[in-house]
């Protein structure tokens, strides 16, 4: 066993980590359990805990390990900072009755897309910008407002340590934890809804809405 294992060792050029016996007994110490690495540049620490549940103790390592970096996400917006009364002195200087010139009715749609484009991208062009994360997508306005609400309570009380101000801080505290989870349990209801008879779709959405609590009964 013990020459199958160098000789795996060898052929495979790997390192054995593990230096201290993994099995202890009255009458020996044995290194059993192994760890092997083709890259030791990685490794911070290998050790050996001691374990009463077993025989075997148990073997650790510590990696050194980069945080793969999130890609950034990006998406388009239209610009809002002109004048609108410009837009819209603009727009009726716009011959939209040249689309009646064509008979068909799709030409005369594209006709009028094509008239309405050209001073929309003038007014309000497309701009391609970064976003820090992915906006949740149940947090609506309302709940923003509360969130809202909520922050000033708690700088006002942290400024005035009035008993008021902490009341009224953690009111809108649970207020806001009250109305997260109810929008949640609602729009994974919807999208379940949306995705009947695709088991692989709904735990797809169960993980992405609540990846790091515990799943709760939406049902």
């Amino acid at each position: 066993m013990f020459c199958s294992l160098r000789e795996f060792i060898s052929t495979f050029n790997v390192v054995q980590l593990v230096c201290k016996p993994t099995r202890t007994t009255e009458s020996s110490q044995s290194l059993i359990d192994v760890i092997m690495t083709t890259n030791c540049s990685i490794i911070c620490l290998c050790d050996v805990l001691s374990c009463s549940i077993s025989d075997h103790d148990l073997v650790f390592l510590v990696m050194s390990l980069k945080t793969p970096r999130i890609k950034p996400t990006y998406i388009t917006v239209r610009s809002y900072k002109h004048n609108s009364d410009e837009f819209c002195s603009d727009l009726a200087l716009v011959p939209f009755h040249m689309t009646f010139f064509f008979n068909n009715f799709d030409d005369q749609v594209d006709t009028f897309n094509c008239f309405f484009q050209d001073v929309l991208d003038e007014h309000a062009p497309i701009k391609r910008i970064k976003i820090k994360s992915t906006p949740n997508p149940f947090v609506s306005q309302e709940i923003r407002h509360l969130m809202n609400t909520r922050d000033k309570w708690h700088k006002n009380a942290l400024k005035s340590n009035d008993k008021l101000h902490w009341n009224a801080y953690k009111f809108f505290r649970q207020e806001v934890k009250c109305q997260l989870r109810l929008a949640e349990k609602a729009h994974v209801k919807s999208e379940i809804a949306s995705s009947k008879r695709n088991t692989n779709a709904i735990w797809k959405i169960i993980n992405r809405c609540l990846p790091n609590k515990k799943k709760q009964n939406f049902f």
